[in-house]
């Protein structure tokens, strides 16, 4: 093993990649960078990209190369939106997608720096526009092609940082032993599109949503959330997006345009409907959920409308009380408590009157009441409220009439704030009995035995 240190430092640049850092090193002593490695004590043959970064950061190394323990940490160190990425994962429960792109995108312009390197930003699938020069990444080299250093030829080359990598495909014509030609494409004279303002201010929030506390709150139709939230319904959002056939940086554009929208409604007329987009495996995002459901609001039946509480500023679906990730992060708007059925069953209701400003029977609120919120069939509702199963049937052509009529949207007003004052109510009496089971929060309803 080699000690001291080599007669030539090259000082890593803020952000910089590892690999970027190697290369320009090797280029520095005019080697490549398998022959550095191997100069430094790698006595083992190294053909991947990883295994080079892994090693030329190792403790016994890295001093020979000049660095310091600081240097190495921070060329080492993920990218911050990489870290984000996979906490949003973890949080929501998504499927493992990439977060790093096999190799990397570039901005020409940024290469051609007085001192160019290759940043980790660049290596992410979320990056696609270079803030500073607001230039869209190319994506390929345009001589060979590939993808800058998507390949392991990288070490085996003496390029500059701005050349391409790449070794050409074999020559069929050519026979016998032969070193294989490299590409070598000057990397800073390639063509790359102008990126909208808006694609640069969407690309400036993301990252600036990702670099921020997970806690951290940050405005969003007319309302502030955790930085958590607001990252989390941009992927989603996106996503659903891209699954019309939109592209990655226009469906990106548009979610946060949407999000930046002064209410849900402004922003469910920029997303356009989401009506046929499935939902998401795992926990749903709050914000991206409420928006998806606003899109096609009007299309709400008025079960399901008191199912999701429309009378809120943000729709949401019943909240089991199992998901207990669901409710912390949920929306502020979302964290009204909810009064449970043992409540309701001895509750001095409000009145609510019909199309005509006929007050509708007791039951019939109560029943409107317990359905609020609730994922249960209303016949389930009527038993476990001890209401007569013959009411489920008049509820029907009453609702019906009150959509006819344009009135449901102010009984829907008027039910939600019964809801909120009972729950109040209830929470102010400070109600110190056993905590009741909800049996409409499971899939099974209640099972009633008879004997003795």
């Amino acid at each position: 093993m080699r000690t001291g240190q080599l007669p030539l430092t090259v000082r890593p640049l803020t952000g910089e990649w590892t690999i970027s850092w190697l290369t320009r090193t090797a280029h520095r002593f005019a080697i490549t960078p398998r022959a550095l490695l191997q100069a430094t004590g790698v006595t083992r043959q190294t053909v991947s990209t990883a295994a080079a970064q892994r090693r030329a950061l190792a403790p016994q190394r890295f001093r020979l190369l000049g660095l310091s323990g600081a240097d190495a940490a921070e060329l080492g160190a993920p990218h911050p939106t990489a870290d984000a990425l996979r906490r949003n994962q973890t949080l929501y429960g998504r499927p493992a997608s990439r977060v790093e792109l096999p190799g990397l995108r570039y901005c020409p312009a940024c290469l051609a720096s007085e001192v160019p390197a290759w940043t980790k930003a660049w290596n992410l699938t979320t990056t696609l526009v270079c803030i500073e020069h607001h230039l869209v990444l190319v994506d390929a080299c345009p001589g060979c092609g590939r993808r800058p250093f998507s390949r392991s030829d990288w070490l085996a080359t003496t390029a500059a940082i701005h050349q391409c990598p790449h070794a050409l495909p074999d020559d069929e014509e050519r026979s016998g032993r032969r070193v294989r030609r490299r590409c070598r494409t000057d990397l800073r004279t390639a063509p790359a599109d102008r990126a909208s303002h808006e694609a640069v201010a969407a690309q400036r929030l993301f990252d600036a949503t990702a670099a921020a506390d997970p806690r951290a709150l940050m405005p969003a139709c007319g309302t502030h959330v955790e930085a958590t939230i607001l990252l989390g319904a941009i992927l989603d959002l996106a996503d659903a997006l891209r699954s019309q056939g939109i592209s990655s940086m226009a469906a990106r554009t548009r979610a946060v345009t949407a999000l930046q929208g002064p209410s849900p409604t402004a922003a469910a007329t920029v997303l356009g409907s989401l009506e046929r987009v499935p939902m998401v495996r795992g926990v749903p995002n709050p914000l991206a959920e409420a928006l998806r459901l606003e899109t096609f609001r009007h299309h709400l039946s008025p079960t399901r409308q008191l199912e999701l509480r429309a009378a809120r500023t943000f729709l949401a679906l019943p909240m089991r009380d199992g998901h207990r990730q669901r409710q912390a992060h949920a929306l502020p708007d979302h964290r009204t408590p909810r009064p449970t059925l043992g409540q309701l069953r001895t509750a001095t209701l409000p009145t609510i009157t019909d199309r005509d400003g006929a007050p509708l029977p007791p039951e019939v609120v109560r029943l409107l009441l317990a359905r609020a919120g609730r994922p249960a069939t209303w016949a389930h509702l009527a038993t476990e409220l001890n209401l007569p199963s013959g009411l489920v049937f008049v509820l029907s052509p009453t609702l019906r009439a009150l959509q006819r009529s344009d009135a449901w949207t102010a009984r829907l007003g008027e039910l939600e704030l019964a809801l909120q004052q009972l729950a109040g109510q209830a929470q102010r009496d400070g109600d110190q009995r056993a905590p009741q089971t909800d049996t409409t929060q499971g899939a099974q309803p209640t099972r009633r035995h008879i004997g003795a």
